[in-house]
This record gives structure tokens, sequence and C-alpha cells, in this order.
């Protein structure tokens, strides 16, 4: 029946330097400096020292939560600090990555505009300046040959990146669940809105990419729509090819998933479908050599990720040496 392979960013992090979230936190805090000092001034009542325990932690941002006013502090924590994954960055000494930021501008009910600002600026920088295909690669030990050899090993490539890496690889369709930058909306005349794939990639402002702080805020943004004012007969549900996308992968007939950079943490949408999928039978999840492959917890964590599903962990370094350079 074949296997199909999901990745995501986690991977192109690993390829494109400037894919890296120290890279890209960094970049966001040099383009809107006042936007990343006022998120972490809020967040700086939550943080706690690297030692502290989990129960030191979850009291100490409880109590910050009330001290702050919210009205259900332990709603808040769990939706946030355990479901969104915002626990990780109670210690640390500022928001480590972009969704973080969005998490947090999110957290604290910020206006829409500087939610909004986050986005925008968060797509200028994952554009790279245009450098987002193979060109871009920086990692010197990957052989291009052999990396493509290894894309084209499976039936179909599902991805929540953006980049267009997997796309000049890939000698089939490239499945970018999340948009990218050949993914825009356009405008009917009937007012309808359809997500649609291009032949070129668009500017940042012209793009679709799918951010969110939880998996039914970007399921929202996947759909198409409608807008004002309508002609004539119109879908209200519009049109979207990432829709398609997404019932491609509840539905594909094979019986093998392998998955690579893509942790699953914060896109329950994208697990859902792959649990729902009865074809999917065998999961093959890359994850550290060193801490994961052989923790019977992460394995139950991932388990319960992907219900009814066979799970196998494997080291991440199996691929990197599948398409590293041959030594000189």
């Amino acid at each position: 029946m074949g296997k199909i392979l999901l990745t995501g960013n986690g991977t192109t992090s690993q390829l494109i330097y400037n894919y890296k979230d120290e890279y890209m936190i960094e970049e966001f805090n040099k383009q809107k400096p006042e936007v990343y000092d006022l998120i972490n001034r809020f967040f700086n009542a939550f943080r706690v020292s690297e030692q502290a325990i989990k129960d030191e932690t979850k009291a100490h941002v409880l109590c910050a939560l009330k001290d702050k006013g919210f009205s259900n502090p332990a709603t808040t924590y769990k939706t946030f600090f355990e479901d969104y994954g915002l626990y990780q960055e109670t210690k640390k000494k500022h928001v480590t990555n972009i969704e973080a930021l969005l998490k947090v501008a999110r957290l604290n009910n910020f206006d829409n505009n500087l939610y909004g600002e986050v986005e925008k600026t968060a797509n200028s920088i994952y554009y790279n300046n245009g450098h987002h295909g193979i060109k871009a690669i920086d990692n010197k030990l990957i052989s291009l040959e052999k990396f493509k050899i290894f894309i084209n090993e499976f039936r179909s490539v599902f991805t929540t990146n953006y980049d267009s890496i997997l796309d000049e690889l890939s000698e089939k369709e490239v499945y970018h669940l999340h948009g990218g930058f050949y993914y825009t909306r356009k405008k009917k005349d009937n007012g309808e809105i359809h997500i649609v794939k291009s032949n070129k990639h668009s500017i940042p402002k012209e793009s679709t990419l799918i951010w969110g702080t939880d998996a039914e805020e970007k399921t929202e943004k996947m759909h198409g729509g409608f807008t004002f004012p309508m002609s004539f007969a119109i879908n209200f549900d519009g049109y979207s090819i990432l829709d398609e996308y997404y019932r491609d992968l509840q539905s594909i007939d094979v019986a093998q998933l392998f998955i690579w950079g893509f942790s699953g943490y914060n896109d329950a949408h994208i697990n859902e479908a792959i649990s729902k999928n009865p074809n999917i039978k065998e999961i093959y999840k890359y994850c550290n050599p060193a801490t994961e492959v052989n923790d019977s917890n992460y394995k139950k964590l991932i388990e319960e990720m992907y219900p009814h599903k066979e799970i196998f962990l494997l080291g991440w370094d199996m691929i990197w040496k599948q398409i590293e350079k041959e030594s000189a």
C-alpha cells in the first residue's frame, strides 16, 4: 500500500540556518522591537528559575494569572501553559519562537492589530527575502541528490512548512497543509474566497500562511469563505485547496506514515486526520536518538496522539546519515 511522509519546520531548520528559532526571534526583535518588548514584559510575571519543578511553576503561574485579573486561572493555565506549551517558555529569559509570541499575545488578549502585526512580521521572516528553496540550503553536509532520492521514496509528502524545498525535490505534488508562498486567497466576482495554489511564489502580503495558537484557529483559517458584497449564488464555504489536502491525509490509502520534524503538539487537527485514517496502521516517528527513542513516557505521549496506531520510534540521525554527502 506504500508509505507517506509528514514533515514540519524541525526539518527545514536543520537545512537553512535562517529557519532556526533563535535566528527568527532575533530577526523579529530587529524588525519589531516595540512589539517584542511589549510581549516579553507582559510574560515576565510568569517566569520561574530553570530549577523550578512543575508544581512550583504551576503555583507561580496560577498566582500571576490571579494577580493579572484572570477570572479562571486554572482553565487559563490548562489551555495556554499545558495545551499550548507556554509552560516551556516560563523557564526562558525571553520568548523563544514565533508561535510562542502569538500565544502570549492571545493570552493577554492584545488587540487584533497587534496579533496581526506578529503574523505579518512572521510571514516576512519566513519569506527570507525569497530564499526558501533548495538554493538556500546552507547545511554543507547534505547531498541534494541523496535528499531527492529519499523524498521520492514516498508515495506522497505532506508538510506544515511554508518553504519550497520539498516542492523542488519531489517528483510529485507536495501537500502544504498550512499553505505557503505558492498559495494565495482569491476573491471571486460573486464574493466567494478561494485558497488556491499558484505556479510561482508570491510575496508575503499576497501569500497564505496559516498561523494560529491552536488547532481550531488553524483549521478555521484553512477554509475558504465569502465576503461582501455578494452578487449572485454563492458557496458560503468558498473553496480551499488546503481543505482538499486535509481530506487527502484523512483518507489516503497507505499503511505507513513516517513523521520527521513535526512535533504535533500544536496541531491537533492534523493528528486527528491521521488518527481517523483507517488505512494508516503504522507510524514511524523520527525523534531525538539520545533522549526519546527509548523513552517509554515519550512513546506513550505519541501513542496518545495517534490512538489505535502502532508506533515505532526511530532516531532522526538515521535520515541525516542517509542524505549526507560521502566523506572525503
